[in-house]
């Protein structure tokens, strides 16, 4: 069952970080984010270490205030020196959003319904 989990690599060659958040299991391959640490990871696995920092966030968007909480740690100075994160601000994650694999019909549809719950609507609606 997919959760959330906050994480961070060390890189021992460059004693650098990297702090990420996924939604998923611990097990499933992901790396991160970054496609500059996801190269080094790729080039040389064996200088990489990864730590759990805390699992079993229930809900994405609680998965990405969590990660968002981790960030707070790290100085702005730091990014992409001591770390390979280069920012640190609150992301609106396309995956938080449940109706973001919608089809343009399906959203219609529920911008429809909303708008009829409005009585003003639904009278203008029902008199042509």
């Amino acid at each position: 069952m997919s959760s959330g989990f906050i994480y961070i690599w060390f890189d021992k060659k460059y004693k650098r970080y990297y702090v990420g958040a996924h939604w998923g299991t611990i097990e499933d391959g992901y790396i991160c984010s970054s496609d500059r640490m996801r190269k080094s990871y790729r080039r040389r696995p064996e200088d990489f270490k990864r730590k759990i920092l805390k699992r079993n966030i229930e809900t994405r968007d609680q998965t990405f205030l969590e990660e968002h909480k981790w960030f707070s740690f790290i100085k702005e100075e730091e990014l992409g020196v001591k770390y390979y994160n280069l920012r640190k601000h609150m992301w609106g994650h396309w995956t938080s959003d449940i109706n973001s694999s919608l089809n343009i019909k399906q959203k219609i549809s529920i911008k429809t319904k909303e708008a009829m719950q409005n009585p003003e609507v639904r009278k203008r609606y029902l008199e042509g």
